[in-house]
């Protein structure tokens, strides 16, 4: 098939934006693909037949609005422990008190100085993008309280993943002890 002169110039023009689409696209997969295999928990969610990279990341880029609210970092200690270590108890539950503060307040640069090293090879733009979307969605707490219902929604989680069995649920009152959190300095 023969086109006229300007019809093969558009048809170039468009082939070659068509090509450099696809240049970006390459370049931005094998960006996403060595941020997100250096994520264990993107590599564990990808043994799940069919779960591909592209949809583990998704899902760990969205799991804050997906989930909502829920403790999944609490420390345990035994009752023991408890009634001989209450001073300790509370000055580590102060220093998790001051670090939450700061965490949810400090500019987003001095945040990302901070966490940098611990994830080395992540371009600070990129730790900046993902502190601000973890404060947006609230994935950080700016406070050691643990409420009722984010605890419930731990258990609901554990449910969900067969690890709890539904009637094996834990009362509020039995399972977390408030004392220290509600005197945190």
């Amino acid at each position: 098939l023969q086109l006229p002169l300007d019809g093969r110039l558009t048809l170039d023009g468009c082939l070659r934006q068509i090509d450099f689409l696809d240049a970006e696209i390459i370049a931005l997969e094998a960006s996403l693909a060595t941020q997100a295999l250096d994520s264990p928990q993107i590599l564990r969610l990808m043994t799940i037949p069919g779960v591909s990279l592209h949809t583990a990341a998704a899902f760990m880029a969205s799991v804050g609005e997906t989930v909502g609210l829920a403790d999944y970092t609490t420390f345990m200690a035994t009752d023991k422990y408890m009634r001989e270590n209450k001073e300790t108890l509370q000055i580590w539950t102060n220093a998790i008190a001051k670090g939450m503060t700061w965490t949810a307040q400090a500019p987003i640069a001095d945040l990302v100085s901070a966490i940098g090293q611990f994830f080395p090879g992540v371009k600070p733009d990129v730790l900046a993008h993902a502190a601000e979307r973890y404060r947006r969605l609230k994935i950080w707490k700016s406070s050691p309280m643990i409420e009722p219902a984010a605890m419930e929604k731990f258990q609901d989680i554990l449910v969900q993943g067969h690890v709890l069995e539904p009637g094996k649920r834990v009362k509020f009152a039995d399972l977390v002890v408030t004392e220290f959190f509600n005197k945190a300095k």
